[in-house]
């Protein structure tokens, strides 16, 4: 242990160190000591507030070193009595040895005190570590049954949530999946409605096209038999003699007038031999201006129906044009 032959005061950080270590101070907080720097002359002024906040050691701790102070002090003071009278001893006269008994018996008496103290403090010490040991076995079993109720709670969350999620996940996808049926059933509602479209108008181009194959056809079979009556009054009409053929007078060439006008009747002039033709465009005068026409009024309509364009329509405009121009023509020239 420290010197007790010199003051507490004059103790240094070693000495102080060896002391804390007797009083059964554990060395972590023996080294917080040290690395404050307390010596002896520091320790004397420490209070218990000192001890446990700026040197960390417990209410109890704090205690015992306070209350070690003072008896190791006490001790201190009393041996050094001690000593001082025993350096007397060759000057006193016989007169001090009665002085000296009484100083005995008053050491005999502080160092029972000091062997009480002792005990009891190894007493507290014990109390201390029994209610150490029980305060920590109390506090591990509280922790270990709150961690277990923590577990089974979290647990308990944790599979809550899952079936939660997984319920959801589910109907997400039944969402889903019904949201697309309903897409491709509309999808192909819409695509099949295309398509009954686009045969309607398919069916109308084809009825279209078959009635205008029959008024060409019905148109040929005219010019065919227009073209026998030509070819038949020429043969007539070479027989008898030329006559003075009048002025031929002009047609516009506006298609609609072949189409939609039926041509002028032929002039007949009476004479004492017989009627004569009338000089009109003809055939070929009026088939050109009829093409004409037609591939104008084909070429808007090529330009507007789906699948032609308008060179298709002006071809096809023409040749009815031409068609119904050559028919006007034969019709106003010659009248049966």
């Amino acid at each position: 242990m420290a010197d007790q032959q010199r003051p507490i005061q004059q103790w240094n950080v070693d000495e102080v160190a060896l002391w804390l270590q007797c009083l059964g101070i554990p060395p972590d907080f023996i080294t917080s000591f040290r690395d404050n720097g307390v010596d002896g002359d520091l320790l004397l002024t420490l209070t218990k507030e000192d001890l446990q906040t700026d040197l960390g050691l417990s209410g109890l701790q704090a205690k015992k070193v306070m209350r070690s102070i003072v008896t190791t002090t006490n001790i201190q003071q009393m041996l050094q009595k001690k000593y001082d009278v025993g350096g007397d001893d060759d000057d006193a006269d016989s007169n001090d040895r009665g002085a000296k008994d009484d100083n005995a018996e008053e050491m005999e008496a502080l160092q029972t005190q000091l062997d009480e103290l002792t005990t009891r403090n190894s007493n507290l010490e014990q109390q201390v570590e029994d209610v150490k040991e029980a305060t920590m076995a109390e506090a591990e079993e509280e922790w270990t049954t709150k961690f277990q109720e923590l577990e089974e709670t979290h647990g308990q969350a944790l599979s809550e949530a899952e079936e939660e999620w997984t319920t959801k996940l589910q109907e997400l996808e039944e969402a889903h999946g019904q949201a697309l049926s309903d897409k491709i059933d509309e999808l192909q509602e819409a695509h099949a409605q295309d398509l009954a479209d686009k045969d309607d108008a398919l069916q109308a181009l084809q009825d279209a096209n078959d009635e205008m194959k029959a008024q060409l056809e019905e148109k040929i079979s005219i010019i065919a038999y227009l073209e026998e009556r030509v070819a038949a009054s020429g043969e007539k009409n070479d027989d008898e003699p030329a006559e003075d053929a009048e002025p031929v007078k002009e047609y516009h060439t506006n298609p609609e007038q072949f189409e939609e006008e039926a041509p002028p009747e032929p002039e007949y002039h009476h004479h004492t031999s017989s009627p004569r033709r009338r000089h009109g465009p003809g055939m070929v005068g009026g088939a050109a201006c009829g093409a004409a026409g037609g591939a104008v009024k084909g070429a808007i309509v090529g330009a507007i129906l789906p699948g032609m364009d308008a060179g298709d329509g002006a071809a096809a405009g023409a040749a009815v044009g031409a068609f119904s121009g050559g028919i006007g023509g034969l019709r106003g020239r010659f009248r049966g």
